[in-house]
């Protein structure tokens, strides 16, 4: 019998099961759970360390607020053991320079007027609206907060105000991840988890309505339907790359390399007919020149290309890097350098140049790969 999948749940600063426990009750018929909380911990490096030691084998990821850092912490230090990342309500920065200041009062609250204390001003801005006006959810994570001590804050502080760097770390994830923010986190906002999901290729960002930083325990159905898909993609993707050989992977990453150099060459030779079929019937084009307003659909891909003014570019592609997913799902990752030039009637001139990347996740259909989403970004600008 096949042993199941373990998921690793990390709690954030002043949490423990509490804020994890609704949501390891609905995922519980997909995985094994672990809930791990950091009680006395100083130290980031330490507390990915208690973990490492306590779980064995191969096993997911998800880390709340400071959990994600640890969650971080631990891919940094061992990245064939994870079969899968999410970080929720979560960031990557360093500490800001009145970060030391507003903890640190917030540590003398504690030590001073004790948790309950500490509970009824920490707590309420962490929330969303709607949940700092329900008794029943601040009584649950009130006590959750009194479960700690003054000296455990200060530790868990210690550890945060001297965080390691963990930007560094999302580019070379190699296995399902998804960012989980919420319409209403001010501390952790989606702006910042969108910049963290634009460094880690494939990746993917949902945002939580209705709920602030404690998005796990305010929406807690919310949030299991998004980690249900996420590990849905992890089992997946442990099932397709046992089964595939090494033969069968080659040419998944030939199909999927080759449809991005030919996009780029359709794209150029404005047969922007052949453009749209190489993506999916219901396909997503989010363009780096407008990336609020994706769209959907291979008619609406082709409109919005033949609408674009007349003029002559060459793209040229490098970097091209193929993440296989599973036997259904590849990510391709590739920088892009756009020529542009002066209209067709006077040719031969460059004009501008743009810099910057494509992410594309590819599906199989047929026995062709298809574009099921590109996103595009420029790095960089300018004229000639």
């Amino acid at each position: 019998m096949k042993q199941r999948s373990t998921l690793v749940l990390l709690a954030g600063l002043l949490c423990d099961h509490e804020i994890w426990q609704s949501v390891a009750d609905l995922l519980a018929g997909m995985a094994d759970i672990q809930i791990f909380s950091f009680p006395m911990f100083s130290s980031i490096e330490v507390m990915a360390d208690h973990v490492m030691a306590s779980v064995s084998g191969r096993f997911a990821l998800a880390g709340h607020s400071m959990g994600g850092r640890v969650a971080l912490e631990i891919v940094r230090r061992t990245p064939p053991r994870i079969t899968g990342v999410a970080l929720l309500n979560t960031g990557v920065h360093a500490p800001g320079t009145q970060e030391p200041e507003t903890r640190g009062r917030l540590v003398s609250v504690a030590r001073e007027s004790g948790m309950a204390q500490l509970a009824r001003q920490w707590l309420p801005p962490m929330m969303a609206r709607s949940g700092q006006s329900r008794g029943d959810l601040l009584t649950r994570l009130t006590t959750m907060v009194e479960r700690q001590s003054a000296d455990s804050f200060a530790a868990q502080t210690h550890a945060l105000l001297n965080r390691p760097n963990a930007a560094g770390i999302l580019p070379n994830i190699r296995v399902p991840v998804v960012f989980v923010s919420a319409d209403q986190d001010t501390w952790s906002p989606p702006q910042q988890h969108e910049a963290m999901r634009q460094l880690c290729p494939g990746a993917e960002l949902i945002v939580v309505k209705d709920a602030g930083h404690m998005a796990p325990v305010e929406q807690p159905e919310a949030v299991a339907a998004v980690l249900r898909a996420w590990l849905w993609r992890v089992v997946e993707r442990e099932k397709s790359i046992m089964q595939l050989n090494d033969q069968e992977k080659l040419q998944i990453t030939n199909k999927c390399t080759q449809q991005i150099y030919r996009l780029a060459r359709l794209n150029d030779a404005s047969a922007f007919e052949a453009v749209s079929e190489l993506f999916t019937e219901d396909g997503v084009l989010i363009r780096p020149s407008d990336p609020d307003r994706p769209i959907h659909g291979r008619p609406a891909i082709l409109a919005a290309l033949a609408s674009r003014p007349a003029r002559p570019t060459r793209h040229v592609l490098s970097n091209v890097e193929v993440v296989i997913e599973s036997d259904i799902r590849v990510v391709v990752v590739s920088t892009v350098v756009m020529y542009s030039g002066t209209p067709p009637e006077t040719p031969g001139t460059i004009t501008s140049i743009a810099i910057g990347s494509y992410t594309d996740v590819l599906c199989p259909v047929g026995d062709k790969w298809l574009i099921k989403e590109r996103r595009g970004k420029i790095d960089m600008k300018g004229t000639i």
